[in-house]
């Protein structure tokens, strides 16, 4: 029985120090706010500027001006609405797992 105690000790402090390892390097992995912040924007951007394409390339091509163009416009914002409620459920999910981490 005594020869397991040190065995044990010793994996306790190997698993310590690899928990400590992960936790510095989720801190340095972690985004910063005004990384967050551009990325939940240009995502928005980008759905509306990808509807007003669209839009305009198939009011261009039917010629139906402008009825495509204001469909894709706010199907085009939904979208970006959408990919910005993802993206944020995904670093939530992100964040409270680091939480979590650390806490242990």
């Amino acid at each position: 029985m005594t020869d397991q105690e040190p065995n044990l000790k010793s994996l306790d402090d190997r698993l310590k120090k690899a928990r400590s390892q992960v936790t510095e390097d989720v801190q340095e992995d972690a985004p910063s706010p005004v990384g967050i912040a551009w990325r939940l924007g240009i995502e928005l951007v980008a759905g509306v500027l990808v509807g007003l394409l669209i839009g305009n390339t198939l009011d261009d091509w039917l010629g139906t001006k402008p009825l495509f163009l204001i469909l894709m416009l706010f199907l085009g914002f939904g979208a970006g609405i959408r990919n910005v409620v993802r993206e944020s459920k995904r670093m939530q999910v992100l964040l409270e797992a680091e939480y979590k981490s650390k806490d242990k």
